[in-house]
């Protein structure tokens, strides 16, 4: 397998999919199935793993062959396991009147024979339960894995490509078209959001600048591979039917955009550079920079001889428990620890400054005093970046092509 293409691996793990989801008595819910299916399609999709031949996963990996080797172990391990799946022979189902009236005790030939289409039905109760856990347990599992991988993978190149988008300068219809974005994303903001700070509406402008130059930048780099070898005939098409599917694709097109920024003035003021502000794939990763880059820690002394003091230096904590309570030095750093407090800063209005007010049951959010406010403010940064791929009037028949800028969401 070592020699076989990830494009060509991946597209026989597909072909596999599609022909046990076809065969009802392999499990009788063709969503667990299909459930799967759909986020490997995903991946797939999400790696270019039938892209362009200078683009695609194969391009990408070209000198790493340990990644390599681990992603074609993984999808062995989704091929295998789809083969092993074994069909369900008979369902089981209640027995009929006339059996359960001939039942009789003392009839034994019946009654064994009763016992025996019970114990069929066990057996095929416990294979259709084997399959799901096959399809659910180490299918989903190793699709999972395949995701991080692919993560670990698009972060290590994700600064060497910001550098190459930045000094991605030369393209004047690029250029062009960006001014154009940074005057209406402004205008936008203003508009809909007149109380939103300065500092803000240029981190969201910046940032929408930077969405458009990678997706120039993107489009310029496939534009060098010829016709003949962008897509293979066997290349499975991303078809979403369903609308929890069709969620999927969204949130692959919104984590594309990396649509969130940090909403602390420090990051804010400091974004306003070349190299714009930081923006987040995931809220999680949102949430997680602003906890552990704005928060700071406190040490409390709970102790009973007094009321509780809150330090805000560890060393200050270290003295006073060695002065007051004769903790000795050796212990005093562990004792710290043990009394360290996170402390996160709380958003507590919604940054954009509308008017936004929580029900007053809403849930906790570790920066936003509300879960409701969390995500009333990142409705907003994904709007504001969704105008990267409006088409603007003047952009019409022009720039970047229509399936670029224009996605359909």
């Amino acid at each position: 397998m070592a020699g076989k293409a990830r494009g060509e691996h991946a597209t026989r793990c597909n072909a596999l999919f599609n022909k046990y989801i076809a065969l009802p008595e392999v499990v009788p819910d063709p969503t667990v199935m299909d459930d799967q299916l759909a986020r490997f399609e995903l991946w797939a999709s999400n790696m270019d793993v039938y892209g362009p031949l200078n683009v695609s996963l194969d391009y990408r990996l070209r000198f790493s062959p340990t990644v390599v080797e681990i992603i074609h172990q993984l999808l062995d391990v989704i091929c295998d396991t789809l083969v092993s799946l074994k069909p369900i022979n008979n369902p089981p189902q209640t027995p009929s009147r006339k059996r359960q009236r001939i039942s009789e005790p003392g009839d034994s030939e019946v009654k064994c024979r009763a016992d025996d289409d019970a114990s069929d039905s066990d057996d095929d109760m416990d294979q259709e339960e084997e399959n799901i856990s096959k399809i659910t347990d180490t299918i989903g599992g190793t699709v999972t894995r395949l995701f991080r991988l692919s993560n670990a993978v698009q972060e290590s190149a994700k600064a060497n490509r910001t550098r190459k988008i930045e000094g991605y300068r030369d393209d004047e219809e690029a250029n062009k078209a960006i001014a154009e974005l940074c005057l209406y994303t402004e205008s936008y903001i203003r508009f809909r959001y007149p109380r939103a700070p300065d500092s803000l509406r240029v981190a969201l402008v910046e940032a929408n600048a930077f969405r458009l130059r990678r997706l120039y930048y993107q489009q310029s780099h496939r534009r060098r591979v010829e016709l003949s070898v962008q897509k293979p005939q066997t290349t499975p098409t991303v078809e979403f039917k369903s609308t929890a599917k069709s969620m999927l694709w969204h949130n692959h097109v919104i984590g594309d955009l990396e649509p969130f920024v940090c909403v602390f003035t420090q990051c804010l003021e400091a974004g306003q550079h070349e190299t714009g502000p930081l923006t987040f794939e995931t809220s999680k990763a949102w949430i997680s920079h602003m906890q552990n880059a704005h928060g700071h820690n406190t040490w409390e002394c709970r102790a009973p001889s007094h009321d509780l003091i809150v330090f805000d230096q560890e060393s200050q904590y270290q003295e006073h428990s060695i002065r007051e309570h004769g903790v000795p030095e050796t212990h005093a750093g562990t004792l710290s620890s043990a009394a360290r407090r996170p402390v996160f800063e709380k958003v507590l209005e919604c940054p954009f400054g509308d008017d936004f007010q929580p029900l007053d049951k809403a849930d906790s959010s570790a920066v936003f005093s509300s879960e409701a406010l969390q995500l009333h403010v990142a409705a907003h940064m994904k709007e504001i970046a969704l105008l990267t791929l409006q088409e603007l009037p003047s952009c019409q028949g022009k720039g970047l092509q229509s399936e670029d800028r224009s996605l359909k969401l």
